[in-house]
């Protein structure tokens, strides 16, 4: 079957042409298509983009730019109570669970009584930090129990967190409600890393 293609082409050269003429012409608009799109990728953005040129007016400096792109974010943490008790204050979260209709996130951490530690599981599929502490870091309505030097630079404390929050005004609201349960609660203003750790 080669053979007779190979022959018919032998016999008829400008069907042989043709034939090479269009497969060298889809293999170059396939060259050239590639080239315009990786160009096309590597260009700078026409300035009359409207999101971008929002963007542009919006950061003025470098500082602003490095602001933009911050791995810290300031949030607003509602703390029940503080000790170095952890079963005594596990006790208490518990409680201020039910009481306040509020679930816990102990993000699968425990207190490692050989270490006296709040940490991860040793078996943990986070290797980096499997058997050690790891921080709650992002906002939510959860009560935990945290290094209170995360917040506020007190290296032996735990601090039942009842909450973290972005916009100051709903960590009053959460402060007001847990305040009635837990008359020590108090709120940190905190400039929280959110950034890769790993």
């Amino acid at each position: 079957m080669h053979d007779k293609c190979r022959d018919s082409f032998v016999q008829n050269p400008e069907k042989l042409n043709a034939t090479f003429i269009r497969r060298f012409m889809k293999t170059t608009h396939l060259i050239v298509l590639l080239i315009v799109c990786c160009l096309g990728c590597n260009e700078a953005p026409e300035q009359d983009t409207p999101a971008l040129s929002v963007k542009n007016e919006a950061i003025e400096s470098p500082v602003e730019l490095e602001e933009v792109y911050s791995e810290y974010e300031t949030y607003f943490v509602v703390i029940a109570d503080t000790g170095n008790d952890y079963v005594a204050l596990r006790k208490i979260m518990f409680e201020l669970s039910d009481e306040l209709h509020c679930e816990i996130d102990t993000m699968g951490r425990s207190f490692n009584q050989e270490k006296q530690l709040i940490s991860l599981p040793e078996d943990d599929d986070d290797e980096m930090y499997a058997g050690d502490y790891f921080p709650r870091r992002f906002r939510s309505k959860t009560l935990s129990l945290e290094y209170l030097d995360l917040y506020v630079g007190d290296k032996s404390a735990i601090a039942l967190v009842t909450g973290i929050f972005i916009d100051e005004k709903a960590a009053d609201s959460a402060l007001v409600s847990t305040k009635i349960l837990a008359p020590n609660a108090f709120k940190v203003r905190t400039e929280m890393f959110v950034g890769c750790m790993h």
